[in-house]
């Protein structure tokens, strides 16, 4: 899904825009890893937003979507 690639790969680039190190991204089996390296407050903020709004696709196309947050 177009929406779902743009959304995460506008976050992802912002973040490491301010510090690579910040996040680690894997994509293994179908499956897209995101790991918080060091919480600060803009990779706080950008990762709330692309959670919220893959929650709103994910409400849309459950079939295709599915957002898991082992932080919860």
């Amino acid at each position: 899904c177009a929406s779902v690639s743009s959304i995460v790969m506008t976050s992802v680039e912002a973040i490491a825009s301010f510090d690579k190190e910040l996040i680690d991204v894997s994509n293994q089996d179908d499956k897209l890893n995101i790991v918080i390296n060091k919480h600060v407050d803009i990779t706080d903020k950008l990762i709330g937003n692309m959670i919220n709004c893959l929650k709103e696709i994910e409400k849309q196309y459950p079939q295709n979507v599915k957002i898991i947050n082992k932080e919860e």
